[in-house]
């Protein structure tokens, strides 16, 4: 019985013996692979530039470069396989660039020939500047920016990055597409509420701005025979004082009636204002 129990207490430390050594074999193994690995990348990026004014001490890459008699600059960096930071370093604190990639940079400019850059400089014309304009324009009127935006510095600089091709429309044109396109969006409101409105729901706000200007603003809600919410901006206009229940509501049925929602609308909602309540039951 002894001898059997030494048996097996035998084979279960020589199987755990073998199983611990393979372990460590394969972390052996895996961590040798690491290194080697690390060291090729190393040994990659030591073909930039950057070398030629650090140097690795310990795990640390410290600039070599002399600032002033017997005192070098002494930054450090992790070594961490990464130069990104070396070469900022160089361009920012010692004015040092990459030679090879500033001089291929150069060579290149120097190969643009004269066709080349007027091609390059030719404006859009037609379908093209149309689509581009269009553009511009939504992105005045989504991000509330000025009509000159568009001839400020740093957008012709983005622009002209992204399409050279580009010139950037006048104000005068600018308005003058905007206004064009709130008259054809108005007609389109207007044929949309006759052929899917049967009944509508309106709202208005009067405020006065620091100006000490008047403005309402009135919107419209309705459900499509198809069972989709319709919500609409059908106007948000400077309204002259005085702000008188009469006022405003002759404004409201001129809105409704430019709409032909006069025979539509069955209810209205307002802010407890005294002129606006009594506008409404008018």
């Amino acid at each position: 019985m002894d001898s059997q129990e030494e048996s097996s207490s035998s084979f279960y430390k020589t199987t755990y013996t073998d199983q611990s050594d393979s372990e460590a074999d394969n972390i052996n193994t895996s961590s040798t692979t690491n290194l080697i690995s690390s060291k090729k990348k190393r040994d990659r990026n030591k073909s930039s530039f950057v070398w030629k004014y650090f140097k690795v001490i310990g795990d640390k890459d410290v600039c070599q470069i002399e600032i002033r008699k017997d005192k070098k600059c002494g930054q450090e960096y992790l070594h961490d396989k990464s130069i990104s930071n070396m070469i900022s370093h160089l361009r920012v604190q010692h004015n040092i660039v990459d030679n090879k990639r500033l001089k291929s940079e150069i060579q290149q400019i120097r190969q643009t020939t004269l066709p080349d850059i007027i091609k390059t400089n030719i404006p859009h014309k037609g379908a093209k500047r149309k689509e581009i304009v269009k553009a511009v324009i939504e992105w005045i009127l989504l991000d509330d920016k000025p009509l000159s935006a568009p001839r400020k510095k740093g957008f012709r600089r983005m622009m002209s990055k992204i399409d050279p091709k580009f010139r950037p429309p006048s104000d005068r044109f600018i308005k003058s597409e905007m206004e064009f396109s709130y008259l054809r969006n108005i007609e389109f409101l207007r044929q949309e509420i006759q052929t899917s409105c049967e009944t509508a729901t309106i709202t208005a706000d009067l405020w006065t701005s620091r100006k000490n200007e008047g403005y309402i603003g009135v919107t419209c809600h309705w459900i499509t025979p198809n069972w989709s919410l319709r919500s609409v901006l059908l106007c948000c206009e400077k309204m002259e004082y005085p702000h008188t229940a009469e006022s405003i509501y002759q404004f409201l049925l001129k809105k409704c009636n430019e709409f032909k929602l006069d025979n539509k609308t069955i209810y209205a909602v307002t802010n407890n204002g005294a002129n606006m309540t009594k506008a409404i039951q008018l």
